[in-house]
């Protein structure tokens, strides 16, 4: 019986090795494919790396100029380069960002929306905090700006679970309390703002900041007290240290906020004409 069977392995050798051998050819070659698919990978990387930082750069230069369609045509071209399901999420979100600021200048709040919801899939592959907290922040605006007040809550609440540093917390704070002063829930901003008021919380990346978002928490504090009434000297402390701070740093844009706030204070109060 052994010998049978021998003789049965000898005359089907062949029929039996032929696809071990074959497997394994297979697998050789799809571990060489794969490898080579990944040389190919990393080469395109590297090389769409550096076009992208190019593009990021030209879009950054002219945003900061001012010359902000210029600054859209390179933050798309940088969007459209980077894949975020592979790589590049910090740089795909953050440019679609700023091509959200820029259309929500230009009151373009229908394409800012649907330019925010392509990024949204992918904040959490980004490597730092700040571009969710951004994200959440514009969609915020983009509801503020539309009138849809409870949205506009829900994405700054959001934001809010997400940031970490103080200074950050604080102003999403404030824009929430700025969300219900447009509801007329002046007495919700006031309890918001109240607590954060009484401290100038600084800046640590751009300290330039401080000041600017101190003033601004001020004038809104002063808007809810005089907006909600009997509140005649906070209101007016309130937009006087704003507009202080304000003529400090010598921002025209706020400063026509500031006199505009005193302007609706000698309304109500005091003197008419004033």
């Amino acid at each position: 019986m052994i010998k049978n069977l021998l003789r049965f392995f000898q005359k089907n050798y062949i029929t039996f090795c032929l696809p071990i051998f074959i497997i394994v050819l297979v697998a050789c070659f799809f571990m060489q494919f794969s490898e080579a698919k990944e040389r190919r990978i990393l080469h395109i990387k590297k090389n769409r790396s550096a076009e992208i930082k190019q593009m990021q750069k030209k879009a950054f230069d002219f945003f900061d100029s001012g010359k902000y369609d210029s600054a859209l045509f390179y933050f798309n071209k940088t969007q459209l380069l980077c894949v975020p399901k592979a790589d590049y999420p910090d740089e795909y979100v953050e440019s679609l960002n700023y091509m959200v600021e820029i259309l929500q200048r230009h009151g373009n709040y229908y394409d800012a929306e649907a330019t925010l919801i392509k990024g949204f899939p992918y904040l959490e592959k980004t490597t730092n905090i700040k571009y969710a907290v951004n994200a959440y922040t514009l969609m915020a605006y983009n509801y503020l700006y539309t009138y849809d007040y409870e949205k506009a809550l829900y994405y700054h609440k959001k934001a809010l679970k997400k940031a970490v540093s103080t200074f950050r917390k604080s102003r999403i704070l404030s824009e929430i309390a700025f969300v219900y002063m447009h509801q007329k829930k002046y007495q919700e901003a006031i309890d918001l703002l109240e607590p954060i008021a009484k401290y100038k919380i600084a800046d640590k990346i751009t300290p330039a900041n401080t000041d600017l978002q101190h003033a601004a928490l001020l004038y809104n504090l002063g808007l809810s007290y005089l907006y909600l009434g009997n509140h005649k000297e906070s209101a007016f402390k309130c937009f006087d240290e704003s507009l202080k701070i304000t003529l400090k740093i010598n921002d025209d844009y706020e400063l026509i906020g500031n006199y505009h706030a005193f302007y609706r204070y000698y309304l109500k109060y005091n003197n008419p004409e004033l």
